[in-house]
């Protein structure tokens, strides 16, 4: 459960050490002015109380259960993982639009980037040398944890009728070679999923096969 009060130091004392030191907000050299039209700062706190945590229509985040006014200063925290973790988290229940929200923003979010003069004529050590590395890389490369990464092959299957289906022309140097010849191998445009798929091979084994299932189970090479 997400909890965003201050618990008490007599019951719950090292949770409320934990939670005292690392999830009060603090409005530093980034936060907006204090408006005192609304009377908060730009994140929205402090907090309005409430007896009772709820998803307000009109707002991207959930309202928490704040009954003291000291709550309306604390980051939603997780109990457990604070203790465990022992610095500066923030839980929340997310709604769809606040959902879709965040994924654009960072989806659509340019990498950083400066103007650096390397003098490193090999290619790889000058990539590393000039590569910008992210806070949690480097957090994660500093503690030696090992750092996994995987990429997922996406390939798209056109399912539209030929007349309406794009296609792309071959490169100058193999246009010239077809010259007059009408021949279907010989047609300036590359070949489309489609194309593949009709073309594969008379072995039993493709008899039956589907379209989708084709480009899954098997790649196609050219010698």
């Amino acid at each position: 459960m997400i909890q965003v009060d201050v618990p008490n130091p007599l019951i719950e004392p090292d949770l409320h050490h934990l939670v005292i030191t690392f999830q009060k907000y603090h409005c530093n050299h980034r936060c907006r002015t204090y408006d005192s039209t609304d009377k908060q700062y730009s994140k929205g706190f402090p907090q309005p109380l409430s007896e009772r945590t709820y998803c307000s229509s009109n707002n991207l985040r959930y309202v928490y259960c704040r009954t003291k006014q000291e709550d309306q200063i604390i980051i939603p925290y997780h109990p457990e993982t604070l203790l465990i973790w022992r610095g500066h988290i923030n839980f929340q229940y997310i709604t769809t639009n606040g959902f879709v929200k965040y994924i654009t923003k960072y989806v659509t979010k340019s990498e950083p980037s400066e103007l650096f003069d390397i003098s490193e004529e090999d290619s790889y050590k000058k990539h590393i040398t000039a590569r910008r590395l992210g806070t949690m890389e480097l957090i994660i490369l500093l503690l030696q944890y090992p750092l996994m990464r995987c990429s997922i092959l996406v390939l798209y299957l056109p399912s539209v009728p030929s007349e309406f289906r794009y296609r792309f022309v071959k490169p100058i140097y193999l246009l010239t070679e077809i010259g007059d010849d009408n021949n279907d191998n010989k047609l300036p445009y590359w070949d489309d999923a489609i194309d593949k798929y009709f073309d594969c091979s008379d072995h039993p084994n493709f008899h039956l096969i589907t379209y989708p299932n084709y480009f899954h189970d098997y790649t196609i090479r050219f010698k």
